[in-house]
């Protein structure tokens, strides 16, 4: 057999509309969903500086190069952009995100180990690392002053040991479904500055052993803890470990009430004589407190013995 002669060659690549060697889409202002469909991105791509938007879902299930970046002239990103996307290690929040993190922009996604949220960032948006592969140094910076809805929500997954919530007095609230079905860690808490805690924020949520309500909060929605687990520690191998029965509700000085679909902590009115003229208290007796604590934690495991420090 006769030696094989290597062959130099150059080559143009195109493919839809784009060119290579570095892919070059098609409208110089914009990438849009259609634009990478049946492509890998080479590793020497980079998003051409006149690009001003990233349409949603652009780079949705693609494997990106290692040095892919999004430029400061972006300035519109559109959802579900990395949906299912693996994020390679060095990426940068781009620009357009760094007040507000995007609508289901991570979701399904994998973070690298060093993915930062800047402390720049004030909102991050719905679903934004809803079912998202965390590495266990993920962090959320303290400057964040509202997450929406679903945001961190791991359908029988749990979050990394890492994770907790800002202690950003402008952080006040939990939104719905933030933890629906997801497996808390030890070390879990509701910080302080959170007053209220929105629809289904821990539906059949796992709840860390010690889990406690904190005294700042002010209201509850009725569904909020619905079909919720209270198990021993929320590690996956632990999840089959002991079960405890009850939950802290530090509620000294504090009583609920049901009003709106709402269950309401509110400080207790003074004690008025038997003589006094005074309007009847719109405050249950502590067994109807305790009554309407299990069903806020309605279909709890064993929620028979719910205790809370109401007197």
């Amino acid at each position: 057999m006769k030696n094989s002669k290597k062959i130099k060659a150059t080559y143009k690549l195109e493919i839809d509309g784009f060119k290579g060697p570095k892919i070059t889409p098609a409208d110089p202002t914009k990438i849009s969903p259609t634009d990478f469909v049946g492509l890998q991105l080479p590793d020497d791509f980079t998003i051409p500086a006149t690009v001003k938007t990233i349409e949603a879902g652009a780079f949705k299930g693609m494997k990106l190069n290692s040095s892919f970046q999004i430029p400061d002239t972006v300035t519109t990103i559109g959802a579900n952009v990395f949906n299912n996307t693996e994020i390679p290690k060095g990426f940068k929040m781009p620009k357009a995100w760094s007040v507000i993190v995007g609508t289901s922009a991570f979701k399904y996604a994998k973070l690298p180990e060093g993915f930062v949220v800047p402390s720049t960032v004030k909102t991050i948006n719905a679903g934004a690392f809803e079912e998202t592969k965390m590495h266990p140094s993920f962090t959320v910076p303290d400057t964040i002053e509202h997450i929406e809805s679903a945001a961190f929500k791991h359908d029988d997954s749990s979050l990394p040991k890492s994770f907790r919530l800002p202690t950003n007095p402008k952080f006040t609230t939990i939104t719905s479904n933030q933890f629906q079905n997801t497996y808390l860690n030890d070390g879990f808490t509701i910080p302080k500055n959170v007053t209220s805690i929105g629809r289904q924020a821990f539906w059949s949520a796992r709840l860390p052993i010690g889990f406690k309500v904190p005294a700042s909060v002010s209201s509850i929605d009725y569904t909020a803890f619905g079909h919720s687990k209270l198990v021993a520690g929320a590690h996956v191998e632990d999840l089959n470990g002991k079960v405890i029965d009850w939950i802290h509700l530090d509620l000294s000085n504090k009583a609920w009430y049901a009003r709106a679909g709402f269950i309401v902590v509110a400080d207790k009115p003074a004690t008025t004589s038997p003589s006094s003229s005074a309007p009847a208290s719109p405050f249950p007796t502590k067994s109807q407190i305790n009554y309407l604590t299990e069903e806020v934690f309605s279909n709890t495991l064993d929620s028979k013995k719910i205790y809370t420090d109401a007197k």
